[in-house]
């Protein structure tokens, strides 16, 4: 299984095979946040259009939507930010990772590692 891991102007990574996407906050993102203390996610089974809100993330300093990068439907969210939202913070790449969606399509515009090292370092 081939695994794509792109990236989204609004600080997502998307981690995309054939039929799911992980969805998750980049490393820069959750700096970006700040120290996160709430987030609400969606409800599993649930469909999603690109840039429709996906989750609210709150933190000390903010509450930001998080708008969805692609389109499909919810097959899972990680319920462990829901006891430590902290998780974000601490591991944005692998244990705070969001949502996953078995997606229909992904926004065009996502970027690749090397596009996005560009993009943030701007």
């Amino acid at each position: 299984m081939s695994v794509n891991i792109k990236y989204d102007k609004e600080h997502l990574w998307v981690k995309a095979d054939a039929a799911e996407a992980v969805i998750g906050v980049t490393d820069y993102g959750q700096e970006l946040l700040g120290e996160i203390i709430f987030v609400e996610l969606p409800d599993t089974g649930g469909a999603i259009e690109c840039g429709q809100v996906l989750c609210v993330v709150e933190s000390l300093k903010t509450v930001t939507e998080i708008n969805a990068p692609c389109q499909g439907q919810i097959v899972e969210v990680n319920e462990a930010l829901l006891g430590s939202p902290e998780l974000i913070n601490k591991d944005p790449d692998n244990d705070g990772w969001l949502v996953k969606v078995r997606y229909v399509s992904l926004k065009e515009d996502l970027m690749t590692p090397e596009e996005y090292e560009i993009y943030i370092n701007d």
